[in-house]
Order: structure tokens, then C-alpha cells, then sequence
């Protein structure tokens, strides 16, 4: 489970609410305006003050229109005061959030303990700080909402806006700050720590909420369009929750819309943190055999050859282009029984990784049975060795052929070096780089059993995975940004 300290009580005396109850009675007293007009219209202001009483005041009150108020108890005294019965709604809605709350700071916990036991490293960073959190949680509850609305209704998505909304309240908003006295702008050393005081700061606010509902009916409450874009920068009012039926904790909000909200964020804090270790690395191993080829070797994904740039430094076919593969759609090279992928250029200097051939499964006459074995057989590939990843790859029907590149992930806080960064790279002729032999691929277990969901060919392997495959190798890891963009066949 997960150790942290327990959020403080709303008990405490140092975090009550100030802002005064106005009597329900107080706009009905009238009579004290005139005598209050009255003197002002013997000096000069006569003639200005008494058109624009009549003209603006009544006016103003009968079309309801929101006025740009000096401080937030003027502004709260233009509208009217909630009802009883839903002053009693809001209280009992903004428990059930406090529930759901106590529901997501525990699950969050223990996501945050896997997260640091599975990206452990031999040498951590050196500066482990880390920043405001709203934009992680508040995807994660947008996720929580869209998932829950065909359960919950509308209902999801104003329980989620107003925990995201309070996310930004506690982090930003100095009067909210009053409250909770926790200033969650700084950085913690710990991200537990960081955890900890957010969803304490969250609960602190929605217990003043709670005490006062009436006083804070007004408030606003938005998740922004950029941290989740499918709600589109909805907002709610506190006010509106006297119109909702919030769930308690143990409601269909803690079950798979729990799950989804906790898959959202432990995709979002493995990634920072992925990002942070800079520990893993995309490279190309040589798979072509020839003189100097320097067959098994591990080339940078970048680099420069006259009279073009390209974008991996060892040659593929056809010339001086990339890495790419081709095969086209026949029996020759994707017929039944072909080998398509296979760890042949690892065991060149690395006898001590498990040695895998893939191989066309079934039987193909039309342009979609090739299609179907090649994606079959990449699939099979990169299941059995998971530090394998193909990819992008064009299927190209017009040309009847599939064209592709193959990637391996390594481990280590330095790249590898092979002189590509340095100038033109001329295999054939040893100059000026030979690449490198001795690498470490990432392990397999890790990969495959906890950080990929798919294949990459659009199969799901791990529904309980981190994240997407081409996603991850591509945005995740120090340089794989380097590697071919995305292609349509992907």
C-alpha cells in the first residue's frame, strides 16, 4: 500500500472559511435607499444621480446580468441564495467527491510506488524535483469523466470538472491558498511528497466548500481545453451540483472509470519520469552481411552522407538510404513460410540473447493475405523478443510491396558512438566509423509485461501496459524521435 500521510482533517481551525453568510432578507430593504438618495440630490450630483438610480438599478437586477464586482462577497451579494434543499444537495454531492478523492489519492499511491520500482536505474538522477501537477491529474479525471458517462451521465463529467477545477484552485488561486495553506508552486524532492500535498490541499478546499456552499455557489470550475481537449473547456458552477446525484465512493465512479483514471495517470508520471532517467535508446544493429558491412553492429539513428542528409547512419538497399526494408507481395518474400524478422545480427556479437526467427504463417494468393502474414510475422517477432520494434512501415499496394524499418531499444546513460555525428559514413570503405559492438538491449520482461499495451501492428498484448508501443519508442526514449517519421501504412 501506499505510505502517506493522511490529508489533514477539515477540523482544524486554521483552514475555516471567512467569508460572511449574507441575511436572505437583505435585498428586500427598500425603504432605506430614499433617504439615502434624498441628501444626494440637494448638491450639484442631483440631476446626474437620480435618472441613472432609476435607469440602471432596476434594470440591472431584473435581467440578472453578472457585474464586474470589486471583491468576491460584493459580487456574491447580486445573486440570490441557494435554496435549503440544495444547499443540502451540494454538501451531500461534495462529500461523495471527497470519497472519490480519498478513492484516487490511494490508487495513485500505489501507481506511483510501481512506477519507481519499475524504471529503478543504476544511477538515478540528479535532480529528482518535480513540477505542479495539474495538467497530469486533470487529464486523468477528463479520462475518469468520458469513460464514466455511459454509466453515470452527465453526472461524470461535472464530478470530474470539479476535481479538476479544484486541481487548479489549490495550485494557483491565492485565496484558495488562504485556506489550505499549502503552496503547491514550489518543487518537492520526492514525487510522493508532491502527491501528498496536492490531494491534501484538494481535500482541505472541498471541506470549505462543503461548510459553505451558499458562500461559494459562484465559483468556477474548469478542466482547460489544452490538459483535456475532449471536454473542451467545460465549466460548472458550484452551484450546479444541486442538480446532480453524485455516487459515493463505493458507487460505479470506483470501478472501471477508477481503473481508466488510473491508467491515465500512470501513463502520465512513467512518462516524465521515462523521460527524466534518459536511460533508454533507439538504434539500428547492421542485418546486411557484406564486406565491411560490419554486420551486428549498432548504428545511431542519425547522421549525414553526401549529398543528402538521411536519417540512420548505416545503408540499407538501394543505394545510401536508410535503413529500410523492403519485401514485396509474393511467395518469394512473403509467402508461407518465409522468414521475415529474426535476431540474426544480434547473435553476431551477442550469442547470450535468445535467438528469434519469425516466419510467414498461412498460405497467400491476394495483396491482403501478404499483407496479413507480414504483420503476423512482426507481431510474432517483437512478442518473443520485446527490445525489437518494427516500424514505420508503408504498405504500398500500387507497388505491391511493404517497406520498413527495424529499431532495438539498449540501455545506458551514454549513446553510442560510431562517428556518424562527425560527417559522411562510408561502410564499404571504413570511413569513418565502424559503429559499435558492445550494447545492452532493454529487457525483455520490462517491455513486454509492464510498459508496451501493444505489438505496433494494431494488436493489444497487455491491456494493463503504460502505453502505446510507437508512442513510447518515438516520444519516450532519449532519440527516438530521430527515427523516420510516421508513415501512412502505420
Amino acid at each position: 500500500m501506499f505510505c502517506c500521510c493522511r490529508p489533514r482533517s477539515r477540523a482544524e481551525p486554521a483552514f475555516k472559511r471567512t467569508l460572511p453568510i449574507e441575511p436572505v432578507l437583505e435585498p428586500i430593504l427598500e425603504p432605506v435607499v430614499e433617504p439615502v438618495v434624498e441628501p444626494v440630490v440637494e448638491p450639484v450630483v442631483e440631476p446626474v444621480v437620480e435618472p441613472a438610480a432609476e435607469a440602471v438599478v432596476e434594470p440591472a437586477a431584473e435581467a440578472f446580468v453578472e457585474p464586474a464586482a470589486e471583491s468576491t462577497a460584493a459580487e456574491l451579494t447580486l445573486w440570490p441564495d441557494l435554496k435549503p434543499e440544495e444547499i443540502m444537495q451540494i454538501k451531500k454531492n461534495l462529500l461523495s467527491l471527497i470519497g472519490q478523492l480519498d478513492l484516487i489519492y490511494t490508487t495513485n499511491g500505489n501507481i506511483l510506488i510501481e512506477v519507481q520500482n519499475m524504471l529503478q536505474t543504476p544511477d538515478p538522477p540528479a535532480d529528482p524535483t518535480t513540477a505542479p501537477w495539474t495538467n497530469l491529474f486533470e487529464t486523468a479525471l477528463g479520462v475518469l469523466s468520458v469513460v464514466a458517462e455511459p454509466v453515470m451521465g452527465p453526472t461524470a463529467q461535472i464530478a470530474a470538472v470539479i476535481l479538476g477545477g479544484a486541481v487548479e484552485y489549490v495550485t494557483y488561486d491565492q485565496r484558495t491558498q488562504a485556506f489550505t495553506n499549502i503552496n503547491l508552486a514550489q518543487n518537492f524532492g520526492l514525487m510522493s511528497e508532491r502527491l501528498t500535498q496536492t490531494y491534501t490541499a484538494m481535500r482541505l478546499w472541498l471541506e470549505v466548500l462543503a461548510d459553505d456552499p451558499n458562500g461559494f455557489r459562484n465559483y468556477e470550475f474548469t478542466i482547460p481545453a489544452a490538459n483535456y481537449p475532449p471536454l473542451n473547456g467545460k465549466t460548472y458552477k458550484l452551484k450546479d451540483l444541486a442538480h446532480y446525484d453524485i455516487p459515493t465512493a463505493d458507487k460505479p465512479f470506483s470501478g472501471e472509470c477508477l481503473m481508466n483514471e488510473n491508467r491515465s495517470f500512470r501513463y502520465s508520471v512513467a512518462k516524465q519520469e521515462f523521460i527524466k532517467k534518459k536511460y533508454w535508446w533507439v538504434y539500428f544493429v547492421q542485418d546486411l552481411a557484406y564486406k565491411d558491412s560490419q554486420f551486428g553492429n549498432a548504428f545511431f539513428p542519425t547522421g549525414t552522407y553526401n549529398p543528402a542528409p538521411r536519417h540512420c547512419s548505416a545503408p540499407g538497399p538501394d543505394g545510401w538510404r536508410p535503413n529500410l526494408r523492403s519485401r514485396h507481395m509474393n511467395n518469394d518474400d512473403l509467402g508461407k513460410g518465409v522468414r521475415i524478422c529474426a535476431t540474426t545480427e544480434i547473435h553476431n556479437h551477442h550469442p547470450e540473447y535468445v535467438e528469434v526467427g519469425s516466419y510467414a504463417p498461412n498460405d497467400a494468393v491476394t495483396q491482403d493475405d501478404y499483407i496479413n502474414n507480414f504483420k503476423a510475422a512482426c507481431s510474432d517477432f517483437v512478442t518473443r523478443f520485446p527490445s525489437a520494434h518494427v516500424g514505420p512501415y508503408t504498405i504500398d499496394k500500387e507497388n505491391n510491396k511493404i517497406d520498413y524499418h527495424r529499431w532495438y531499444i539498449m540501455e545506458g546513460y551514454n549513446q553510442i558512438f560510431d562517428g556518424s555525428q562527425s560527417g559522411p559514413i562510408y561502410h564499404e570503405e571504413h570511413d569513418p566509423s565502424h559503429g559499435d559492438a558492445n550494447f545492452t538491449l532493454a529487457d525483455g520482461d520490462f517491455l513486454s509485461k509492464w510498459l508496451f499495451v501493444d505489438d505496433g501492428m494494431g494488436n493489444t498484448l497487455n491491456a494493463n501496459g503504460v502505453g502505446q508501443r510507437d508512442d513510447i519508442i518515438r516520444n519516450w526514449t532519449v532519440n527516438g524521435w530521430q527515427i523516420p517519421p510516421t508513415t501512412a501504412g502505420f
